[in-house]
């Protein structure tokens, strides 16, 4: 489980990234890039709460 702080791009999930209400934001096995790390801390910073995603090993 790491921190939008700690990710990289490269990095694949774990399992489904959800929201609160259960939707999924994105899939297992899904690869992040640079891209999507920056959407992910900027969802944060509007939402204000942290995201914690599971990374795989």
């Amino acid at each position: 489980m790491l921190t939008t702080a700690q990710l990289r791009p490269g990095m694949v999930l774990a399992r489904d990234l959800l929201t609160s209400e259960g939707a999924v934001l994105l899939a297992v096995d899904h690869m992040l890039t640079e891209d999507l790390i920056r959407r992910l801390r900027m969802r944060e910073a509007r939402d204000g709460s942290e995201l914690v995603l599971p990374i795989k090993p």
